[in-house]
């Protein structure tokens, strides 16, 4: 191997094989080399042939280029050892992760596990046939409308499932990474199966203890894929607690005892409700705060489905389980949403409410100076005060609506609990929540354009605002001018009056004060002013 590749970082070494990062000498890519610990004599030796069986198994589930899984590539024999490459996935695997997060992980990575995992899951226990089936071996016919497709009813869908089904078999938090961006990749197929048959090529365990299903402690052969659903629902119950619901008694120096005692509790006993023990891994984290619960009931009976001790009770396969989170996480997600929304809404109609009454309590100071202008300041006052309160009224409307919609998200469930038999009358039942979902989404679009309008009636306000200030000013200074005049008038002294141009040219005899004429100064009458608001 050093001969044509770089070995970069020594990744994990088990009892079986140890993983390595390499980069290839000439090409200059970067993988994940997995390189078996045994000495191979040659190509006959049965641990390689179990190592290709299982190479084989990894390249076929690669034909459907899932993203959660992880990709294989060509395996090699090189100095008596057989190795494969692997894509290198940089990050951290979940047992590490919740670890990180002191066993409280946020709901939004663990929905993402379940729409990842969950979906990588039901690639493998049903969807890989359709890129693995073969029209010869698998005696398919075409289409005779259509060459590149093949008529296949259930019969032998079925036929084809149970065919070429991979169960992973040793699900748990180590063989699951998260990566840099927060997607989740499927590790590990080392102990997968195929059409019933362990494909496994040493003597490893049957899986990780604490992720082991009940009916796998007593025989190996009964595997399924309800087994890989139990150990699904182990990850989630520790991705929502930060503990798995039994753990192994390390402390215990009978290790056989200790096995058999985490064995009985995975067939007999019941995990703590996932409710408490959050709540326990949320004070861990916040000592200072108090849970609420962040989950919704769905997703509590999505993991305590999965860990149903009968198999039967269980999701029959990981397309049931990705089918049910997916029908239940969309309207969920919707109904989270809008009440984002509604919470955004009452917080922009409680900045507008105070900015209206603070400006309502402007102009009612600013009446005060003006006698002519009260009566208008009045009825602008009262028209902000009245769409105060019509704003009040759509917002009252608005939660009305809102607890009408949860209602009836409700009665939804429960019908759809009562009525599991009846799934395909569901789909008028949810083209009616989208349709309600969209009258509100449109609902919510006329408050918005609303909240834009009372904006620029505020702007409005604010130049009026200007204007009756400009006047009061000019108002002002006019009054001074008038009230100078009329001081200057009062002031002026009033001339005799002398005829001298009398046809006796008299001399001009004093007259007394009676006979002086005044000066007659015209009243001033009032400036009178018509105002009108501005508008645009």
């Amino acid at each position: 191997m050093k001969k044509e590749y770089d070995i970069l970082k020594k990744l994990g070494q088990g009892g079986y094989a140890a993983v390595y990062k390499v980069r290839h000498k000439n090409l200059k890519y970067t993988r994940a080399m997995r390189v078996l610990n045994a000495v191979i004599t040659d190509e006959n030796d049965p641990v390689y042939q179990k190592f290709l069986d299982e190479s084989r198994l990894l390249l076929r589930l690669g034909n459907g280029c899932n993203p959660n899984i992880v990709r294989v590539y060509q395996p090699h024999l090189h100095d008596q050892r057989a190795m494969i490459e692997m894509d290198f996935v940089d990050g951290e695997d979940l047992f590490h992760f919740i670890d990180r997060k002191k066993g409280f992980v946020p709901l939004n990575d663990i929905m993402k596990l379940i729409y990842h995992i969950g979906g990588a899951l039901a690639y493998c226990h049903e969807d890989v046939y359709k890129y693995c089936m073969d029209v010869v071996e698998d005696n398919l016919e075409c289409d005779p409308d259509d060459a590149s497709r093949f008529l296949i009813d259930d019969a032998k869908r079925e036929e084809l499932i149970n065919k070429y089904r991979v169960i992973h078999n040793d699900i748990h938090s180590g063989n699951i990474m998260r990566r840099e961006n927060g997607d989740y990749i499927l590790l590990d197929f080392g102990l997968a199966i195929e059409s019933g048959t362990v494909v496994r090529s040493s003597r490893r365990q049957n899986g990780a203890p604490e992720y082991k299903a009940p009916e796998k402690w007593t025989n190996d052969e009964l595997l399924s894929t309800q087994s890989d659903i139990y150990s699904f629902g182990i990850v989630l119950y520790e991705m929502l607690t930060g503990r798995v619901p039994f753990e192994f008694d390390k402390n215990n120096k009978n290790s056989i005892q200790a096995e058999y005692l985490l064995s009985e509790a995975h067939r007999t006993e019941t995990p703590i409700p996932i409710v408490d023990a959050r709540r326990a891994a949320y004070e861990k984290v916040n000592s200072d705060g108090e849970y609420e619960t962040d989950f919704p009931d769905w997703l509590d009976e999505l993991v305590m489905k999965c860990l149903e001790k009968d198999p039967v009770n269980r999701f029959a396969n990981a397309r049931e389980l990705y089918d049910f989170f997916v029908s239940h996480y969309e309207r969920w997600d919707e109904t989270t949403r809008l009440r984002e929304q509604l919470k955004a809404l009452e917080s922009e109609n409680a900045l507008i409410k105070a900015d209206f009454e603070k400006r309502a309590a402007e102009y009612e100071e600013k009446m005060a100076l003006s006698d002519n202008k009260a009566a208008e300041l009045q009825d602008c006052v009262t028209e902000y005060r009245e769409k105060i309160d019509l704003l009040e009224t759509e917002s009252v409307e608005l939660e009305e609506q809102i607890a009408e919609f949860e209602k009836q998200v409700a009665e939804y469930k429960e019908q759809i609990a009562g009525y599991e038999e009846k799934l395909a009358d569901c789909g008028e039942m949810a083209a009616a929540d989208e349709e309600r979902i969209t009258e509100l989404e449109e609902l919510l679009a006329e408050y918005k354009e609303q909240a834009s309008a009372n904006q620029e009636t505020i702007s409005q306000l604010e130049e009026q605002t200007a204007e009756y200030q400009d006047q009061i000013i000019g108002f002002e200074r006019r009054i001074a001018e008038l009230e100078e005049q009329l001081e200057m008038e009062k002031r002026r002294v009033p001339l005799p009056v002398h005829d001298h141009f009398s046809q006796n040219r008299r001399i001009p005899q004093p007259v007394s004060d009676n006979d002086i004429p005044l000066v007659e100064v015209e009243e001033i009458e009032p400036l009178e002013v018509i105002w009108s608001p501005k508008k645009r």
